[in-house]
């Protein structure tokens, strides 16, 4: 087998792995559930982004409408969690949420450590 088909072979691999894993994360998973979570993973991406923007900006006043706009967006996270209720986690939706938890605390580290 030459090195072309070994590298194409790996990259499938890799490929239908990823593609499983996701399917397998998300297969049991209530759509609110998901969506609440992506949206929080999402405010924290912006989140980073705008305060690593705030400590390189001098005029801080600047930023103030784009603060406010992530007060808003948190409000929307929270809102997201809401719809999703009181209802005990299936074993994927924990699984998604330990992940999902992992990546944001993360981000949140290395901003803090940045």
């Amino acid at each position: 087998m030459n090195t072309f088909s070994k590298k194409l072979i790996i990259t499938l691999l890799i490929i239908f792995s990823s593609i499983f894993t996701f399917t397998a994360c998300t297969l049991g998973m209530r759509p609110e559930f998901k969506q609440a979570m992506d949206s929080y993973e999402s405010f924290i991406d912006e989140y980073c982004e705008f305060m690593i923007e705030y400590r390189e900006e001098n005029e801080s006043l600047n930023l103030l409408d784009d603060y406010l706009e992530y007060v808003d967006k948190y409000a929307e996270a929270v809102e997201n969690f809401e719809k999703v209720g009181d209802e005990e986690l299936n074993t994927a939706e924990k699984n998604y949420y330990a992940k999902v938890l992992s990546r944001t605390s993360k981000k949140l580290l290395d901003l803090n450590n940045g």
